[in-house]
């Protein structure tokens, strides 16, 4: 395997968040039909946050977090800690400022800062379920590789209950893994990623993610809540919603990604939506970054991200580091 073929993968994966995510942040809560004459032309900014342009949120903080952690390694005590100083220093944000923290990571990191273990930490309720582990958790497919379905949700637990303990947000993880982990092995395969073959790795990753599920206790429980996501996602016309509930920003990015054939297009539709759109374009940013590389991200949006040197000599250290190299 290329060392630039990974390192390309690893750019495009948090460019691919960073620059979803800072496209998105002006515009978060606001309806889709504010958004509409948006062109896009360049990185928007102040809005909903007041911050200037090029600025990304806790999604992209978050991650950078997480990949400084893997780097040492796969270790979710190292990674709590990190979340932490993001909260507390404001360690890897674009203006040395946390202005946007999620309620359920906000009160799980406190948890954390009160002497509860990590792996304890963090509400466990249904409705503890929104979007907070979904957004910062890609880093994670580069690792799939040689891992057992079992491997793969437990690491995918470990990491995602930091700060969400419910299992519903776990699941939400572990699919929106498997399919990046799919496309990462078709890109450092030269293989194609057409519309028919994002159709056909989705459905063969719900079939074995299904299998997977339905030996465990909580298959009865928790399908009906991705039925909608395996059943009516690969139709152009399926309904989606825009909160920051976690099924709604993984059927988001999914349908997205699924419906579009470039990056461009994939993180301008999920910000069209409107509501959670950091988030949602920041999801589904990191998986159209692995499926189309760093060269599909239009410069005139890199040019201006924040810390963009600093996101690249991130992905330079991580390389050198992945099992799969």
């Amino acid at each position: 395997m290329m060392y630039k073929e990974v390192e390309n993968i690893t750019s495009a994966l948090l460019l691919g968040i960073a620059v979803g995510d800072a496209l998105g942040v002006p515009f978060e809560f606001l309806p889709a039909q504010a958004i509409r004459s948006v062109t896009f032309d360049k990185m928007s900014g102040f809005g909903t946050y007041n911050q200037p342009p090029g600025t990304f949120s806790d999604d992209s903080s978050l991650t950078f977090c997480l990949v400084e952690a893997l780097i040492q390694q796969l270790d979710a005590e190292k990674t709590a800690e990190l979340f932490m100083r993001w909260k507390n220093e404001a360690y890897w944000t674009a203006g040395n400022e946390v202005f946007d923290i999620g309620i359920t990571t906000y009160d799980a990191l406190s948890n954390i800062e009160d002497g509860i273990p990590s792996h304890q930490a963090a509400p466990n309720d249904e409705r503890s379920n929104g979007n907070g582990a979904l957004m910062r958790i890609l880093p994670l497919a580069l690792y799939f590789d040689g891992w057992s379905w079992q491997e793969k949700f437990e690491h995918t637990k470990a990491i995602a209950q930091i700060t969400h303990g419910h299992v519903r947000s776990h699941v939400a993880c572990l699919f929106y893994l498997e399919i990046a982990h799919r496309v990462n092995q078709q890109q450092l395969a030269g293989k194609s990623m057409s519309h028919e073959d994002k159709i056909h790795l989705f459905e063969s990753s719900v079939n074995e993610a299904k299998a997977f599920l339905a030996e465990h206790d909580f298959f009865a429980t928790e399908c009906p809540h991705f039925e909608q996501i395996f059943r009516d996602i690969t139709t152009a016309s399926c309904p989606l919603q825009n909160s920051g509930y976690v099924m709604h920003s993984l059927q988001v990015a999914l349908h997205c990604w699924l419906h579009t054939t470039s990056y461009e297009a994939c993180v301008i539709q999920a910000i069209r939506l409107g509501g959670d759109t950091d988030t949602n374009a920041a999801i589904a940013g990191g998986l159209a970054g692995i499926s189309y590389g760093i060269e599909s991200i239009p410069e005139r949006w890199t040019q201006d991200l924040l810390r963009k040197d600093d996101i690249l000599d991130l992905a330079q250290r991580w390389v050198k580091t992945l099992p799969m190299q």
